[in-house]
């Protein structure tokens, strides 16, 4: 049994399941990360207001959350998964020109299972989403 922090996440290959980026901690804010800025400052809001033009990666994912997900919802976190799923996909396109899925989400906890269990083999494959 591994335990980790569920917000803990890391993008993989799809088909090799080697780390593609660099893993993003359970309280990586999106709104205060370097993402967020043009000029150094980190966003004061909450997210970005519906129909307002955002300007940075971090302002268009906060745009996306606010518009789609439900008030009070916990996919609202600017700390959560869909938070930095949605930020990597901003900062390079997780599917390719052809419509392709090259990397996959995986938390923390499941990557460090599924190397253990599979470690060698492509088994574990469907664990990260």
């Amino acid at each position: 049994c591994v335990s980790g922090t569920s917000a803990t996440c890391l993008l993989v290959k799809k088909n090799t399941l080697d780390i593609s980026r660099e893993a993003r901690m359970y309280n990586y804010d999106i709104a205060s990360s370097s993402a967020a800025t043009n000029d150094g400052k980190t966003l004061k809001s909450k997210g970005a207001k519906a129909g307002k033009h955002a300007d940075t990666p971090a302002e268009r994912v906060l745009q996306l959350i606010n518009t789609f997900v439900p008030e009070k919802h916990t996919a609202r976190a600017n700390t959560g998964s869909l938070a930095k799923l949605l930020l990597w996909n901003e900062e390079s396109p997780i599917v390719d020109d052809a419509g392709e899925t090259q990397e996959v989400l995986c938390h923390q906890s499941d990557y460090i299972s599924l190397s253990l269990m599979h470690e060698g083999d492509d088994e574990g494959e469907e664990t990260c989403v």
